[in-house]
């Protein structure tokens, strides 16, 4: 009977032993897990280059966001024809203030067909005016890419048929190879004009 007491008695310290061994075990994972989780979210907003009050006004609204995944054939195009750029962030003055102000292309939450099936996320384009303390930002559809349209250049306006130059930089939101729209700043807020079809 004392025998089997004692053997009782050590096999429960070694089981003791064993669970708090894997606790602590967990424990280092679980913090682990979160300091590269924490890495990941200060690297993709260090890799994009997005001020810190634009970072902040995304992660509010926009809880989980990403940047927009981009297709390969636009990559293409972007490193052929040199754009300083990426086609997920752009920069430029848009209110003509003389103070530069960003665009980034989003992706956030699932996107959903007419029977409940996940096609895909949403995708938004969010604009960034500076104002003097810190941003505000303009919320638009998301097409395939953006690019800068810059102050002074020539495009075409669809609705109107009329070619124009931008008075200011502008924002262009790509579906690729097929249609677009720009951006622009006017008294105050963006106005949408189709530069693409």
């Amino acid at each position: 009977m004392v025998r089997f007491a004692l053997q009782n008695s050590s096999a429960n310290k070694s089981i003791n032993q064993s669970n708090k061994t894997l606790q602590i075990e967990m424990k280092k994972s679980l913090l682990i897990l979160f300091f590269m989780s924490v890495g990941f979210a200060s690297s993709q907003a260090q890799s994009i280059n997005l001020p810190n009050e634009c970072q902040k006004i995304l992660n509010k609204n926009f809880r989980g966001w990403k940047l927009a995944k981009i297709q390969k054939e636009i990559v293409k195009y972007h490193r052929r024809n040199n754009f300083p750029y990426a086609p997920n962030l752009v920069k430029g003055d848009w209110n003509g203030d003389g103070k530069i102000d960003c665009a980034v292309l989003i992706e956030q939450g699932k996107l959903e067909n007419s029977r409940g099936e996940v096609i895909g996320e949403h995708r938004f384009t969010v604009a960034f005016v500076r104002t003097q303390k810190s941003f505000k930002s303009f919320l638009f559809n998301g097409g395939d890419y953006i690019e800068l349209m810059k102050k002074d250049s020539k495009d075409y306006n669809y609705e109107t048929d009329k070619n124009f130059r931008y008075k200011t930089d502008a924002i262009f939101d790509g579906i690729w190879e097929k249609a677009g729209v720009s951006y622009v700043w006017k008294k105050g807020k963006f106005v949408e004009i189709v530069t693409s079809d």
